[in-house]
């Protein structure tokens, strides 16, 4: 629970989670399909232009689609119905690694709370069950609890990779195969087509799908439960792991080695500026602006937009004329667990530490904003700690270093009043996530695809693609036919 903040600020709060949120994933995917598709179209042909628009364009459906719905449709279907809560975090299972967050100890600090949320009232319930309750099949309930989160992380992940790394890119092929065949045939009405040569054929069945090393790849760099665990906290984690099954499935599938190549550029591209690309840039444009403007920008737009009563703007212009304030507040860098989260658990219990539905510490709010501290609000209007969230505590550590580092900053300030500063701060930190997109946008629409194009120009001497060489084969063998009649 944390009080709202407005569109803009949420958008912009969004496209800042350069590697959590769909947000910008799906604006750079939109900018993949038209770029790729355009250009397509205009170096290789209405034909190239087809099969890059299906293939894209269904991986999107899959991917942003498929995947979200998939795991919504298994918690509906198979985990809440048996009494577990989809939301609780497999991370809270394992009692030797997390010994001062686990789900036995969190549900009994809620078991007799009432939340103000009914469909929660039964929650400690629930996660009593998911820890001791006992199920045949499975053993005890929690260990059911988490094979089916493993369960559904393997199958949201699994059949998406045979989709889109088999089956749908041999439908693409195929319905090429027939479109250009059925040209052929009306262009040479009087002759058969020719049959498609040996060697190509072979060379196709060799590559036909051979997916024993994308199994030994999946097996060695995927753990179930690392994916299952994961994909509680982050809507991308399956898609991760999907997106480089798909690009070693496509690469293995490819009909020959000129587009094996094509398919190597075009899907590691698109995986380095959805996972790392954007948020490398990021570093490097929020660098820029401390340089260039002597302003630091990396805080998330929920805090940097924060001018409320109390909120985070107060909270720096406090810790700058009181540096009192500053030693009392930024006390959360390089302490233990259990240090931080005794610290939260008693400045939630106290009016001093917690007011208006937030922290009053700027850590601590800042946290809550930006989603490291999850709270749920009780039947008599206080707040608890959300036993199904597993609480990052070095995460923790480090916004109270970007905190302290920022209110140095905003303090050596002498040309601006503070609220001058953080309206620089605002804009800098939007421009910053505009470029971001910009050049990812641009990158993925239309450079990766350009340098696609250059290398095929260089390999094969002609902006044919090199899935249709068969085709310029089978043409001019009728070609060739024609010419033998004709004398």
């Amino acid at each position: 629970m944390v009080n709202a903040i407005s569109l803009t600020t949420k958008i912009f709060t969004e496209l800042n989670k350069t590697t959590s949120s769909l947000v910008p994933v799906a604006i750079k995917d939109s900018a993949d399909i038209v770029g790729r598709t355009t250009m397509a179209k205009k170096e290789g042909g209405e034909h190239e232009a087809r099969e890059r628009f299906i293939e894209e364009t269904s991986t999107s459906l899959v991917w942003l689609g498929g995947i979200p719905l998939s795991r919504w449709l298994f918690d509906k279907a198979i985990i809440n119905p048996l009494g577990f809560d989809s939301k609780t975090n497999l991370e809270l299972f394992d009692k030797k690694k997390n010994t001062y967050q686990n789900i036995q100890d969190n549900f009994e600090k809620i078991k007799d709370v009432k939340l103000k949320d009914q469909k929660l009232n039964n929650l400690a319930g629930k996660l009593s069950d998911s820890a001791t309750k006992e199920i045949k099949i499975l053993g005890k309930s929690f260990n059911k609890y988490k094979s089916l989160q493993v369960i559904k992380a393997v199958v949201t992940t699994l059949i998406p990779m045979v989709l889109l790394s088999h089956t749908l890119v041999k439908m693409n092929f195929d319905l090429t195969d027939k479109i250009k065949k059925k040209e052929l045939e009306d262009k040479y009405k009087k002759q058969p087509i020719p049959s498609q040569n040996k060697e190509i054929q072979q060379s196709n069945n060799k590559k036909d799908v051979n997916f024993s090393s994308l199994k030994s790849f999946m097996v060695e760099t995927f753990s179930p439960v690392a994916l299952a665990t994961s994909a509680t906290n982050n809507p991308l984690a399956n898609m991760g792991a999907l997106d480089f099954t798909i690009s070693g499935g496509r690469i293995a599938i490819a009909r020959n080695t000129n587009e094996k190549i094509e398919y190597g550029i075009k899907e590691g591209g698109i995986i380095f500026f959805i996972y790392m690309g954007g948020k490398l840039i990021q570093d490097g444009l929020e660098w820029c602006a401390k340089k260039i403007f002597k302003v630091n920008v990396n805080l998330s737009p929920a805090l940097l937009e924060d001018s409320k009563k109390g909120g985070f703007q107060e909270k720096v212009k406090e810790m700058i004329s009181d540096p009192s304030k500053k030693a009392e507040w930024m006390n959360f860098d390089n302490k233990k667990e259990k240090e931080i989260l005794d610290t939260i658990k008693d400045h939630l219990k106290d009016e001093k530490g917690f007011a208006d539905k937030e922290f009053v510490n700027p850590v601590l709010k800042a946290a809550q904003k930006t989603g490291l501290i999850k709270l749920l609000e009780t039947a008599d209007g206080k707040f608890v700690l959300d036993p199904r969230k597993y609480i990052d505590t070095s995460k923790i550590s480090d916004l109270n270093k970007n905190v302290a580092a920022f209110t140095e900053n905003a303090g050596k300030n002498t040309s601006k009043t503070l609220k001058e500063f953080f309206a620089q701060a605002k804009n800098l930190k939007r421009a910053s996530l505009i470029l971001n997109l910009l050049i990812c946008n641009i990158a993925v629409g239309y450079a990766v695809p350009k340098l696609q194009y250059m290398i095929r120009e260089k390999r094969t001497g002609t902006k044919m693609a090199p899935g249709f060489e068969k085709y310029a084969k089978m043409e001019k063998e009728l070609q060739a036919g024609a010419l033998n009649k004709a004398a």
